[in-house]
């Protein structure tokens, strides 16, 4: 199947803000494809998923990204080459029919292993700025709403955030981040995230108080473990 033929069978477009790989998964979409492959000799296992409202998953081991076809759909790629001073950026764009005429894989592998490495590039060489993409797009799903965020940028440096996102991330179940989110960030009302769910309000409330207070006591928890010495 080329992408050409995937991208029309896409039954949604790309919505506003950013989409986290349980957000995701959460919603039980039917799926257009599925790829499994490995790369880097066999070292690297990579998984593929197209959802029907156009969304990739794509995935390398434990790292991941998620983003939509039209951001790759109809559009030039410039080809990474080695010896790109001897090229000219015409010569090393590719237009845009050349993969989707081809297959529907190739075009996703290349663009979810460029911001996996983007990402790791940037929290390797660049620990002022920091980016939701790739190390995951989804860590607004771990909890952090901007007034947490704040509280813990507080207390600890950058250098040590993902050792932070790893602590939060072992602290909670996925569908308690993704309540909390919800309530927090979105302002949805814990019925309206039961009926999302197909899950009781009790239990909305429940996934969200069982969040809130993880959050509340990792603060300290955190502070102590990467502030103080």
């Amino acid at each position: 199947m080329t992408l050409k033929e995937l991208y029309s069978q896409v039954r949604g477009k790309k919505g506003k803000g950013q989409v986290g790989k349980y957000q995701l998964l959460l919603r039980h979409e039917r799926q257009l494809a599925k790829y499994v492959t490995t790369m880097g000799e066999g070292t690297i296992k990579v998984m593929i998923r197209v959802f029907e409202s156009g969304y990739v998953l794509y995935e390398e081991d434990e790292k991941f990204s998620v983003f939509h076809l039209d951001d790759i759909c109809g559009k030039d790629k410039e080809y990474d080459a080695v010896d790109r001073i001897f090229t000219s950026r015409n010569e090393r764009m590719i237009p845009s029919e050349v993969y989707m005429s081809a297959d529907w894989t190739l075009r996703i592998i290349l663009e979810g292993n460029e911001r996996i490495m983007h990402n790791r590039e940037k929290v390797e060489n660049d620990h002022v700025e920091f980016s939701y993409s790739g190390i995951s797009e989804d860590m607004f799903q771990l909890g952090f709403t901007p007034n947490f965020f704040r509280k813990i940028e507080e207390e600890i440096n950058k250098q040590k955030m993902i050792e932070v996102f790893k602590a939060v991330e072992n602290a909670m179940k996925p569908v308690q981040w993704n309540v909390y989110i919800m309530i927090e960030r979105d302002g949805k009302r814990q019925k309206d995230i039961a009926d999302m769910l197909g899950k009781s309000q009790q239990a909305v409330s429940k996934d969200y108080k069982i969040a809130k207070e993880t959050i509340d006591s990792l603060l300290d928890k955190l502070k102590k473990m990467f502030y103080e010495d």
